[in-house]
């Protein structure tokens, strides 16, 4: 995960639910918080999520993925022009 994007830049994010070091291939949720929502763009397809940055914000952006009772996060600062 990058420490930030800047205007106009996207990242393709793919998190995964494992058991015994193997990949399960179940659902897990994304959310997203923080940062401005005029600032940026989330489009996700099963278990790959893109964000792509239109404009700066001075909070970050968190993303969680999640599934059950794990979770893990991330921050990304959103740069402006």
């Amino acid at each position: 995960v990058p420490a930030q994007l800047r205007m106009y830049q996207s990242v393709t994010l793919e998190a995964e639910y494992m058991e015994d070091g193997e990949m399960t291939g179940v659902p897990v949720e994304y959310a997203v918080s923080g940062a401005n929502p005029a600032a940026y763009t989330v489009e996700e397809s099963g278990n790959i999520l893109t964000v792509t940055c239109w404009g700066g914000s001075t909070t970050p952006l968190t993303v969680t993925a999640s599934y059950g009772d794990y979770s893990t996060s991330a921050e990304i600062y959103l740069k402006g022009i």
